[in-house]
């Protein structure tokens, strides 16, 4: 009896589905980024298990009811980040921070969950569909953020996140990881200008490019500038007629020039303190300004072709390309005259990079050089790299080695570039496993450059590769994700239009595997609230709950510390130094490399054992601990 259910829901599904394809494929872009992207970007742990149970949901469904043909490329974009997976896991029997090693295992189940959903579940004629609701809900995001600046006098005054300007990042809480975002739109933008035929889609693209330009502006992300620059290139490289891609390049081009440097000069709006009522004028008057040119832009994609064919609207690529090389070159001489010399301008260029971000306004910091002290994450991670080059360190343990042998008193997590913290923590052996995961939807797109919004699609996937590298966009769920989609999008222009379904041997691995990492973020899910709630009672001053959600999270994440600090702070709130000793000491059973806790044992002891505690925590963070230790006048 419930076989034949079984059998009967599974062929309506499989005739409702098809004519809800593109709806579906949509959907999903929509979902990859929108609801992370108001919960702090996916930052926080908090919000990874519900999208990776629904994204794994998702795929076991497709799985089981109207299972795709998984092509080579597909196979290696799954399999590889599953080894990656599995690799991260067994760091777990070296690594120096073990509950932080699970915390990277979490977050990276989202981006195996949510890629396999797409696979499986899209198709090669709906992935226009799919990167629509992509740049629809990248659209959503940056509009919000703008929103949030613009009008200061509706949504208050924004938070200032950086030392020496207050750069735009609502909603999704980091500056880089929204102009990330919205460079991948841009692309996305330009692409849909190029292909669609329809006069309004054409326009909607145009005025959103230049919104989008307005947001990436505000954010003052010279990675995510650097970004799209290369994806430009990348995308005019590989498009088929490159002349026609230039020719629609430029439609919004004179509209963007205007917006960027509107959105430079409008210091009341990037400074922190500016009065209120500077950065309320400003604000309404750059929303105007923002508006008008994204209408000119929209009318000029609506109605250059009525002018100019379709067919003709090319540019002299190539003299282009010859003109921007030769000024590029004589600028580049006349200064390195200027300045005294090829030697004298990369000194000036090597010391520009390692000084420390100034305070200054917002257009000469967005020019600057700044590496904002990247040398230093740099050389740490590379040292780190050097001392276990083949095995690393183990996932997510980054920040504990930088603590310990950081050269100046700031703190950081990551290395400011997803390819160096990999080759530290993860070896050599990662750093191959990930680079074989991002260069396969590159090879896809090679063989693919004649399908619809390939290109675009590629320049935006470039966007992310060149960005990560010099930032921590990979632990921040929601620019990934956009740019798994983008790069899920390019294996799926290379698959055949009909195949077969997949084998059942894989079928039945692959909803193994579903069910094994749904069980890691279901527990995760769990766990982390709890501690999230102990944490937050905690600041409230609600001694109880604290203690008590903190017991749940012990229960259901048994290899994390942190509970165990959240209560032993509780016991100490109400005075129990001695139940809050033998908590310190759990905690420390499961991370021993956790400077804070033994400062807080420390406190928390007396005589001996808070000179052991105390030495413990200066070996592990010295810097900190020389500060907490020396006695203030």
């Amino acid at each position: 009896m419930a076989d034949g259910l079984w059998i009967t829901a599974r062929r309506r599904l499989v005739t409702i589905i098809p004519g809800r394809r593109e709806a579906i494929a949509g959907l999903l872009g929509l979902a990859a980024i929108l609801p992370l992207a108001f919960f702090d970007g996916g930052y926080f742990p908090t919000s990874w298990g519900v999208p990776a149970l629904v994204a794994l949901w998702i795929a076991a469904l497709a799985i089981s009811i109207a299972p795709a043909s998984l092509q080579r490329r597909e196979l290696v974009v799954l399999g590889v980040p599953a080894a990656l997976l599995a690799w991260s896991a067994v760091s777990l029997l070296w690594t120096t921070d073990r509950p932080q090693t699970v915390l990277e295992l979490e977050r990276l189940t989202i981006y195996i969950a949510s890629l396999a959903a797409i696979l499986f579940v899209v198709r090669r004629d709906s992935v226009p569909w799919l990167l629509g609701g992509l740049t629809a809900g990248i659209a959503v995001t940056c509009s919000v953020g703008l929103a949030s600046r613009l009008f200061q006098d509706a949504f208050g005054r924004p938070e200032p996140r950086i030392h020496d300007a207050s750069a735009l990042y609502e909603p999704v809480g980091y500056s880089n990881a929204l102009g990330a975002l919205a460079a991948v739109g841009v692309l996305l933008c330009v692409g849909f200008m190029v292909h669609s035929k329809a006069p309004a889609a054409r326009a909607i693209a145009a005025g959103t490019c230049v919104v989008l330009l307005a947001a990436l502006t505000l954010s003052l992300s010279r990675g995510a500038w650097l970004g799209l620059g290369v994806g430009m290139v990348a995308a005019v490289a590989v498009a088929p007629r490159r002349a026609a891609f230039v020719g629609w390049l430029l439609v919004p081009a004179p509209s963007a020039a205007a917006v960027v440097a509107l959105g430079l000069h409008a210091d009341s709006l990037l400074t922190r303190g500016a009065p209120e009522p500077a950065a309320v004028s400003d604000g309404h008057r750059l929303a105007l300004w923002i508006g008008a040119l994204a209408l000119l832009a929209a009318a000029v994609a609506v109605l250059g072709p009525r002018f100019v064919p379709r067919r003709r609207m090319t540019v002299p690529v190539r003299w282009i390309a010859l003109g921007l090389g030769l000024f590029a070159a004589a600028l580049l001489i006349a200064v390195t005259i200027r300045i005294g010399g090829p030697s004298e301008l990369a000194a000036r260029a090597e010391d520009a990079f390692r000084s420390p971000p100034r305070e200054t306004e917002p257009s000469r910091r967005f020019f600057s050089l700044s590496g904002g002290r990247r040398d230093r994450y740099w050389s740490v991670a590379w040292e780190g790299f050097e001392s276990r080059p083949l095995a690393g360190s183990g996932s997510g343990t980054f920040g504990r080695y930088w603590l310990e042998h950081r050269p100046v008193g700031i703190f950081v997590r990551d290395a400011h570039s997803l390819y160096l913290e990999t080759l530290m923590e993860l070896g050599i052996v990662g750093l191959l496993l990930l680079a074989v995961a991002l260069a396969t939807p590159v090879a896809a797109a090679m063989s693919a450059r004649a399908e619809p919004l390939v290109t675009a699609a590629l320049g935006a996937y470039v966007v992310y590769l060149v960005h990560a590298g010099v930032d921590w966009l990979w632990e921040m769920p929601v620019p990934t994700m956009a740019a798994l989609v983008c790069g899920a999008g390019l294996l799926l222009a290379v698959r055949p239009a009909v195949s077969r379904p997949s084998r059942r041997p894989l079928r039945v691995g692959a909803v193994g595997l579903a069910l094994a990492l749904g069980a890691l973020s279901f527990v995760g899910l769990i766990g982390n609230s709890a501690a999230a709630t102990s944490e937050q009672a905690l600041f409230s001053g609600d001694l109880a709950q604290a203690e008590t959600h903190a017991r749940r999270a012990a229960t259901w994440t048994p290899w994390a510390a942190d509970p165990w600090l959240f209560r032993a702070r509780a016991q100490l709130g109400r005075g129990d130094r001695d139940a809050a000793r033998e908590s310190f000491d759990r905690a420390l059973e499961l991370d021993r490399g956790n400077w804070l806790l033994w400062y807080e044992r420390g406190l928390a002891s007396t005589g001996r054992e808070r000179r052991r505690s105390f030495a413990e925590a200066s070996r592990l963070n010295p810097l900190d601990m020389r500060r907490l230790l020396t006695p203030r006048n």
